[in-house]
């Protein structure tokens, strides 16, 4: 639903929320709380949401923390980050101890995806008019649930590897291989925050931020098809698929996958399996945690 704005001829159900914030668990800045929200289509052009994932948090300060940062999925698209404070719907970023848990001015965050303004953009906030919960966009509505509990997330290792022919004027083979942290967003989900291995003989450096090269959104599947259409982006010490050591492994559809490069053919074969821990990589968990701005970059080259 549009802020501050009736959907004529839509009667909004009050949002039900459910919040543990833990009796015994102490304030500490850098909290982590995890949520997930469901939201019913309204309007002319009706757009249902689903939305899940982890807020990070600052300490408590009088009966409110302040969100620092964002990762989950919202419908699909992986969270990109917070934005900061007036971004989006006057957003002010504030959950609270007790409720109403958001105010009028909400929490806004970006996705690789549409968002609520059509560029990414996402604003859920309270409406007291309303009586519950909403988003910033006149075809979302009002929903049953709202979920918040303080978690402590533990990151999950996947080993995967994948060989693809070449293809076009000068065709070049790709073979890669190593292993994935990635964080559980629902459950059956994953975002990953870390990569490492090799990708045709040469060293995987690191993951590369959500919308970065290929409209990346480096969501993972336990089941296949394992990645999206955007799919995953990471560097590489080498060319990679861009000539500067970028690679884009993605999912074409018709249980295919390929690289975002012409030489670079299709094969049906993206293998991933769950491995023992590992130490992730310190700067991805600090990617992660922090809530760093995400550059969104939604024209694709590709359509799936």
């Amino acid at each position: 639903m549009l802020k501050k704005s009736l959907v004529n001829g839509f009667a909004m159900q009050a949002l039900v929320v459910v919040v543990v914030l833990g009796t015994t668990t102490p304030a500490r800045a850098s909290q982590i709380f995890e949520f997930s929200y469901s939201l019913p289509g309204a309007g002319a052009t009706p757009m249902a949401v689903s939305a899940s994932g982890f807020f990070a948090t600052t300490d408590l300060v009088g009966n409110s923390y302040t969100i620092t940062g964002a990762w989950g999925t919202w419908n699909g698209a992986a969270i990109t980050g917070i934005s900061a404070p007036g971004g989006f719907g006057v957003n002010d970023n504030l959950l609270f101890s007790s409720g109403p848990f958001l105010d009028s001015n909400g929490v806004g965050f970006t996705v690789n995806g549409p968002g609520d303004s059509g560029t990414g953009s996402v604003n859920v906030y309270y409406d007291a008019g309303q009586g519950g919960y909403t988003e910033n966009s006149t075809n979302v509505g009002g929903g049953p649930t709202f979920s918040i509990s303080a978690a402590t997330p533990s990151p999950v290792y996947f080993a995967f590897n994948y060989s693809i022919p070449g293809a076009g004027l000068t065709p070049m083979n790709v073979s890669a291989s190593g292993i994935l942290t990635a964080f559980n967003t629902d459950a059956n989900s994953y975002l990953v925050s870390g990569i490492s291995g090799s990708w045709n003989g040469a060293s995987i450096l690191s993951l590369l931020s959500p919308g970065t090269y290929g409209g990346n959104d480096n969501v993972l599947f336990g089941a296949n098809p394992h990645l999206t259409g955007n799919g995953l982006s990471f560097a590489v010490n080498g060319v990679g698929d861009d000539g500067t050591g970028d690679v884009n492994v993605y999912y074409f559809g018709s249980g295919a996958y390929t690289e975002s490069s012409d030489n670079v053919d299709f094969t049906q074969n993206f293998n991933l399996s769950q491995t023992l821990s590992q130490t992730p990589e310190p700067a991805s968990v600090t990617l992660m945690f922090t809530g760093i701005p995400f550059i969104l970059f939604l024209a694709r080259r590709r359509s799936v």
